[in-house]
């Protein structure tokens, strides 16, 4: 591998470019299709709700099992790899095209059994084919280097660009039509894919080293989907990453519903402090991959739960129209949520570089990897929101004071933010260095 001095930013940013035409595509997916759904099908708000259920149920379910099957054939060479990801994104593009685009007004004459299945189909292999260039692209990043000061970089700069396809997928989301949707996403999707390939051949990687590098994908063997829990490392790092991931996953539930009933926001207001707690997570993503190659993951991870802790927890006690009081929470908070867009996946990734290749099926780690974030979203909504209601919160009615929805809002991410700096602080992971050593970044 070249040496950090000779590897640019540019080159980290060209590697990971393809996670910003992935994270354009998940604004429709995830917060867009309900209403979108509703709007243009004959379905029923009920029969949308258990459409979305069932496909993100089976994409979350189907993880492991493509990360040891479909990401472990793909990868077996440089060249299948490439074409396997055209070829899906190819699909994804024809599957968005016509879930956003006027043929779908066709379907309004047909039966509701009819058309829901038609959509069930085409979501599904929006899903599926994204899951899987997301699996194969994470483990092609993987297998660049085991060194923490690349995967370090690598992570930051593939996570800044996600960060800021969300920003321009949330922003542009009321103009986009099917089109525009389909041909910004492709176009992404060709420059990521180009460059991805351009920038890999010129590096001294994995990729690119002898057959027998690659050892584990010439012969054959068979990796079950649970052999990765013999791992004792990757067991303690999915439990942490469920704790920490399930209050980030809580925060994401409830803030629309936090800005309009605790705060009482306007919609502008709402974009814009959303606009700005991702901002400042982005920009502070620099600066935590130079505090993880001083500190090391654990030290730098726990630094920034408790920095979490201490700046969310003023938001129980804001009322309406507070909404610059709640900025400054964005900002301070935002600080310290930055280090979850860079260590988590930087620390598994080095990690799983440097096992041995006939021990590490790295795409069952990274699909039990995504089952889990996937799991968070869907446990979050599954269990906060019926304790809402239990609690009595009502949406649109004003909750003023210290009341169920900023207590569930605060108290609860805060408490989980707070256990997995307890878990960090645990001599298992203390001890935890990666075999690369640090490296000046």
């Amino acid at each position: 591998m070249q040496p950090a001095s000779k590897l640019s930013s540019l080159t980290f940013l060209k590697l990971g470019f393809l996670e910003f035409a992935l994270a354009l595509v998940s604004v429709p997916m995830m917060a867009l299709l309900p209403q979108h759904l509703s709007s243009v099908s004959t379905l029923s708000l009920s029969a949308v709700g258990v459409l979305l259920f069932i496909v993100r149920w089976i994409d979350a379910c189907i993880d492991p099992w493509l990360g040891s099957t479909i990401v472990k054939f793909a990868q077996r060479n440089y060249r299948l790899s490439l074409g396997a990801m055209i070829a899906l994104f190819l699909v994804a593009g024809m599957a968005l095209y016509l879930i956003w685009g006027a043929p779908i007004s066709l379907m309004r004459e047909g039966s509701s059994v009819v058309n829901w299945v038609i959509w069930f189909v085409l979501l599904l292999a929006l899903y599926l084919s994204t899951t899987t260039i997301t699996l194969m692209f994470l483990d092609w990043n993987i297998r660049l280097s085991s060194a923490e000061w690349f995967q370090s970089r690598l992570v930051g700069a593939r996570e800044g660009l996600g960060v800021i396809g969300l920003l321009i997928g949330s922003a542009f989301s009321g103009y986009f039509t099917a089109v525009t949707w389909t041909v910004v996403f492709v176009t992404a999707a060709a420059l990521g894919l180009f460059w991805l390939s351009q920038q890999t051949h010129g590096l001294d990687t994995a990729l690119s080293k002898p057959v027998s590098k690659l050892e584990s994908f010439n012969q054959p063997y068979h990796v079950s989907s649970w052999s990765v829990f013999f791992d004792p490392f990757f067991r303690r790092w999915l439990m942490l990453y469920f704790v920490n991931g399930l209050a980030s996953s809580v925060s994401a539930t409830l803030i629309v519903l936090y800005l309009q009933d605790v705060l009482l926001a306007t919609e502008t207001e709402q974009g814009m402090l959303l606009a700005l707690y991702f901002l400042v997570g982005l920009i502070s993503i620099p600066a935590w991959i130079k505090i993880t190659a001083v500190w090391g993951w654990p030290r730098a991870w726990r630094a920034s739960s408790l920095g979490v802790v201490v700046f969310f927890a003023p938001a129980l006690f804001l009322g309406p129209g507070d909404i610059d009081g709640f900025a400054l929470v964005c900002v301070m908070s935002g600080i310290f949520v930055g280090a979850d867009f860079v260590i988590p996946g930087a620390w598994l990734a080095s990690h799983l570089s440097s096992q041995p290749s006939r021990t590490c099926n790295q795409g069952t780690y990274l699909g039990w990897w995504q089952f889990l974030k996937k799991g968070n979203l869907a446990l979050s909504a599954g269990l906060m929101l019926p304790l809402l209601s239990t609690l009595g919160y009502e949406p649109g009615v004003p909750q003023p004071g210290v009341s169920a929805l900023p207590l569930v809002y605060v108290v609860i991410p805060i408490g989980l933010k707070m256990t997995s700096a307890l878990m960090l602080s645990a001599r298992y992971f203390q001890d935890q260095r990666n075999e690369s050593g640090h490296h000046p970044i």
